[in-house]
C-alpha cells in the first residue's frame, strides 16, 4: 500500500492545480466546521469551571407581582440552615478603587457573605481562600495586569477604598463567579440591620446542594420569604443561567458552517468525479486486460487518501487561524463568555475529515465501478461517450451544482437577515442626541461614602467645574447609570397609595441638573431639575413617558405623589431612552436629583457635550484634568457616546460578521462549483460545439446554449434554496430586530447576488465555447 501511495503522490504532482484546488476546498470546509464546533464546545457543551458544577444553583425570589429579585438578607440564615444546602454564598457587586505604588485603578468587585468562593469548589492558584477577614482574592486577569503575575503577591498589603487589606489568594485563569466583570472578591459580614432586612435585595445567592436541583426548587417553591411572607423561592442551576438566545445562535452558526462543509465536499466530489471520468478509458483498458476489481480501485483510493490527508493537515491550520481570528474579533463586551477557552476539537476534526474523505472516495471510485461493470468493448468503442462518463457522472455534477446553490442561498439569507437587523439597530433613535457626546466613568469617592454625604456633592461639583473649564466643552453632568452602559439599577416605584405594578421595577438614575440638557433628552411636560432641588428641599422625581403611561395612564403625572420614604413629587416627564440595548424598547425610568439621592455603588459617569465634530479629541484634556485635579480617583474609561452605542450592539455585529464570513465562503464555493461544471461541460461537448459551428450556428446561439444550461441549474438551485431557507431562518427569529425571517428584500438581494455571481461564473466557459475552432475540434475526435 505504501508503494501505491507514493505512486498516487507522483500522479498528483503531474496535476498540481487539481490537487491544490481539492485540498483548498476541503481545508476551508474542514477548518471552518472544526473551528465553529470548537467554539460551541467551549461555550455550551464543556462543563462550567467549577467543582461538580451540576450541584451549583442560583437562588432567587419571585413576588406575587411577578417581580424577580434576589434573596432578602433577613432570609439568608434560614436558607443556610436547610439540609438540602451544603454551602451558600451571597454576593453584592460594586466598584472599588485600588491605590498604591502600582497606581490608582477602579475595578469591579464582589463582596461575599457566607461561605464565599469556597462554594464554587475551585482551589486558588496561589494562597488560600480563608485568608482572614481582611484578605481579598484577586482574579488571574487582575493579578497579571496589576502585578505582572508576581508569585510573591500573596500576603502583600493592598489598599482598597482607602483601607488596608491583604492579598490572600489568586484564582486560576478562566475562573469567574456569576459575572466575568468581577476582578476582586472581598469578605462581607452581614450587620444586625442587614439581618433584619426582609425586602428583596439585588445581590446574587449561589448554593451548592446535596440533592438534585429540581428537588431543591420544589422545596423553595413551598417556602415563603420576604417581609410579608408572600415571596416564593426559586432555584436555577448555573448551567441553565446561560442565555438561551446565545445558545440558539451558536447552533445556527454551526449549522451554517456545516452547510459550507457540505458545499466544499460536493465541489471536491465533482472534481474527483471529473478526474475519474477522464481516466475511464484507461480503467476500461486495464479491465479488458484482466485487472481485478481491487486493482482498479486501489489507485483511485490511494489518490483520495493522499488528498484527504493533505486536506486534514491544511484544515487544522485553517481551524487554528479561524479560532485565533474569532478570539481577536471578539468585542470587549464578549457575547461568548468562554470563547478564550476554545481549542481545536479532535472529535469534530475527525468527523469533518471523515465526511470529506467519504465524498471524494465515493466520487472517485464510482466511475471505476462503472467501468468494471460494463463491457470493455462498449467503453472503448465510443470516445465521446467514454469521455462523458455516462449519465451518472453528468447527473451527479449537475445535481451537486443545484444543491450547492441551494445551500448557499440558505447561508446567504441567514447572513443577510442578521446584517439588515444590525443596520436597523444602529439606525434606531436612542432617545438622545448621540453626536458630540463624550463619557468618562469615574469612581464614587470612597472616603465620602455612598449616600447622602454633603462632601460627595461638593466633590462632584468640583469635578464638573473642572471639566466645564476645558475648551470645547459646552455642558457637563453626572449620572449613576449611563444609557446602554454596563451598569443598571432598579427601583420600586408606584403612585402613592397604589401597589407596585406586576411588570416590576423601574430603571433608576441619579443625575445632576444639567444631565437632560447635556444628553439631549427632550422634556415632555413639567420641569427639569435645577438648583432648587437640594438635599434639604422636598423630594422630587422626573419620569419618562413610558412610566407616565404605565403609572398614570389617564392622568397628567406632573405634581402627583409617588410612594417613598418620604413620598416624592413628580416634577416632570421626559422622553424615553434605550437603556439596556438598542433592540429592547424603552421601559419605565425614574430620575432623582443627585443631591437628594446619591447612589454610586458602581461608580458614576461623567457626560460632556462638546462643541466640535470630534468629541474624542477631548479625551486627552479630560483625562489630564481629572488626573491632575483628583489623583486618587482614577478614570476607568473615556469613550464617545457613539462608541458606547457601537459597544451595545457588539454581540449582533459579531454574529452577523461571522455569519457573513461563512456566507462569503459559501458564495465563493458555489460560484466555483458552477464554473467548474460548465467548463467541464464545454470540454465534454467540444466536438458537438465544433459541429454546430461548422454547420453555421452563430456565436450567439453557442453562447446561449451554455448560458441557458447554467441558468437552468442556477434557477433550480435558487428556488430550492429559497424554500429551504424558510425553516432555517426561523431559528434566527430571536436575534432579529424589526426584520421578518421571510423578509422579501433580503430574499431579493440574496437571489440577485447569487444569480449575478452564477452568470459571471458561466460567462467564462460560454466565451470559451464561442471560441472553439470547428476544424481542430473535429480533428481531435
Amino acid at each position: 500500500m505504501a508503494g501505491e501511495l507514493i505512486r498516487a503522490v507522483r500522479r498528483l504532482q503531474s496535476a498540481p492545480g487539481f490537487a491544490a484546488i481539492i485540498v483548498g476546498l476541503l481545508a476551508l470546509g474542514i477548518g471552518a466546521a472544526t473551528a465553529m464546533f470548537s467554539v460551541v464546545n467551549a461555550v455550551l457543551l464543556r462543563p462550567l469551571p467549577y467543582g461538580v458544577p451540576d450541584r451549583l444553583v442560583e437562588i432567587r425570589t419571585l413576588a406575587p407581582s411577578g417581580r424577580n429579585a434576589g434573596v432578602p438578607l433577613g432570609d439568608f440564615d434560614r436558607l443556610r440552615a436547610m439540609e438540602e444546602i451544603e454551602s451558600i454564598a451571597f454576593g453584592a457587586q460594586g466598584a472599588v478603587t485600588l491605590t498604591g505604588t502600582e497606581g490608582a485603578e477602579n475595578v469591579f468587585s464582589e463582596g461575599l457573605a457566607g461561605d464565599g468562593l469556597a462554594v464554587f469548589g475551585v482551589a486558588p492558584s496561589a494562597g488560600r481562600l480563608n485568608g482572614g477577614e481582611r484578605a481579598v482574592v484577586l482574579s488571574h486577569r487582575l493579578w497579571q495586569r496589576r502585578y505582572q503575575g508576581d508569585a510573591r503577591v500573596v500576603g502583600r498589603a493592598i489598599t482598597v477604598n482607602g483601607e488596608p487589606w491583604t492579598i490572600g489568594a489568586v484564582m486560576p485563569a478562566g475562573f469567574f463567579t456569576t459575572n466575568r466583570i468581577f476582578e476582586l472578591w472581598m469578605p462581607w459580614r452581614f450587620s444586625t440591620d442587614d439581618l433584619k432586612n426582609r425586602q428583596g435585595y439585588n445581590g446574587t445567592t449561589v448554593a451548592r446542594v446535596t440533592v438534585p436541583v429540581p428537588q431543591l426548587a420544589a422545596r423553595l417553591e413551598a417556602e415563603r420569604f420576604g417581609a410579608n411572607n408572600d415571596v416564593r423561592g426559586r432555584a436555577v442551576s448555573l448551567w441553565d443561567r446561560q442565555d438561551v438566545d446565545r445558545a440558539r445562535i451558536l447552533w445556527v452558526l454551526l449549522g451554517a458552517v456545516g452547510l459550507v462543509l457540505a458545499i466544499a465536499c460536493l465541489n471536491a466530489g465533482s472534481l474527483m468525479l471529473a478526474r475519474a471520468v477522464g481516466r475511464r478509458r484507461e480503467t476500461a483498458v486495464r479491465a479488458a486486460l484482466g485487472a481485478r476489481p481491487m486493482e482498479l480501485l486501489r489507485p483511485l483510493a490511494a489518490e483520495s487518501a493522499v488528498l484527504a490527508g493533505c486536506a486534514a493537515s491544511a484544515g487544522c491550520l485553517v481551524a487554528w487561524g479561524l479560532l485565533r481570528a474569532l478570539a481577536a474579533w471578539m468585542p470587549e463586551r464578549a457575547p461568548l463568555s468562554r470563547m478564550d477557552e476554545a481549542s481545536l476539537d479532535v472529535r469534530m476534526l475527525g468527523a469533518a475529515v471523515g465526511i470529506a474523505v467519504a465524498s471524494i472516495v465515493l466520487a472517485g471510485l464510482a466511475p471505476a465501478f462503472e467501468a468494471w461493470a460494463v463491457r470493455p468493448a462498449a467503453a472503448l468503442g465510443d470516445s465521446s461517450r467514454a469521455s462523458a462518463g455516462g449519465r451518472f457522472a453528468s447527473r451527479f455534477r449537475a445535481g451537486a451544482v443545484v444543491l450547492q446553490t441551494a445551500l448557499s442561498v440558505v447561508v446567504l439569507v441567514g447572513a443577510g437577515l442578521l446584517m439588515r437587523s444590525l443596520v436597523k439597530m444602529i439606525e434606531t433613535d436612542p432617545g438622545y442626541r448621540r453626536e458630540g457626546l463624550l463619557t468618562a466613568r469615574i469612581p464614587m469617592p470612597f472616603e465620602m461614602g455612598q449616600r447622602g454625604n454633603p462632601a460627595t456633592e461638593a466633590h462632584y461639583r468640583a469635578v464638573l467645574d473642572a471639566v466645564r473649564a476645558i475648551p470645547g466643552v459646552k455642558s457637563a453632568a453626572v449620572t449613576t447609570v449611563l444609557p446602554l452602559g454596563r451598569v443598571a439599577a432598579n427601583i420600586s416605584f408606584a403612585p402613592e397609595g397604589k401597589a407596585e405594578p406586576a411588570e416590576g421595577a423601574a430603571q433608576f438614575y441619579s443625575v445632576t441638573p444639567d444631565y437632560f440638557r447635556t444628553m439631549g433628552v427632550p422634556l415632555r411636560a413639567g420641569r427639569l431639575f435645577d438648583e432648587r432641588d437640594t438635599a434639604g428641599s422636598p423630594g422630587v422625581v422626573i419620569i419618562n413617558e413610558v412610566a407616565a403611561k404605565k403609572y398614570w395612564p389617564d392622568e397628567d403625572p406632573v405634581g402627583k405623589r409617588a410612594a417613598g420614604q418620604p413620598p416624592v413629587v413628580v416634577a416632570g416627564v421626559v422622553g424615553a431612552v434605550r437603556r439596556g440595548s438598542m433592540r429592547e424598547p424603552p421601559g419605565p425610568e425614574v430620575y432623582r436629583p443627585f443631591s437628594q439621592m446619591m447612589f454610586g455603588l458602581h461608580g458614576t459617569t461623567l457626560v460632556l457635550r462638546t462643541s466640535g465634530p470630534a468629541p474624542e479629541s477631548l479625551t486627552g484634556p479630560v483625562r489630564r484634568t481629572l488626573r491632575e485635579s483628583f489623583p486618587d480617583h482614577p478614570v476607568a474609561e473615556i469613550r464617545t457616546m457613539e462608541a458606547v452605542i457601537a459597544d451595545s450592539v457588539a454581540s449582533p455585529r459579531f454574529y452577523a460578521s461571522v455569519f457573513g464570513l461563512f456566507a462569503a465562503l459559501a458564495l465563493l464555493l458555489a460560484g466555483a462549483g458552477l464554473y467548474g461544471l460548465m467548463a467541464h461541460s464545454v470540454a465534454e461537448r467540444r466536438r458537438e460545439i465544433g459541429i454546430r459551428a461548422a454547420l453555421g450556428a452563430p456565436v450567439a446561439a453557442i453562447v446561449g446554449l451554455i448560458m441557458s444550461r447554467g441558468a437552468v441549474l442556477l434557477g433550480a438551485g435558487v428556488a430550492a434554496g429559497v424554500a429551504g431557507s424558510v425553516g432555517f431562518t426561523r431559528l434566527l427569529g430571536s436575534q432579529l430586530y424589526e426584520v421578518d425571517t421571510d423578509d422579501p428584500l433580503t430574499l431579493t438581494i440574496v437571489c440577485g447576488l447569487l444569480v449575478a455571481v452564477g452568470l459571471i461564473a458561466v460567462a467564462g466557459p460560454a466565451r470559451r465555447a464561442a471560441g472553439v475552432d470547428p476544424a481542430s475540434a473535429l480533428r481531435a475526435e
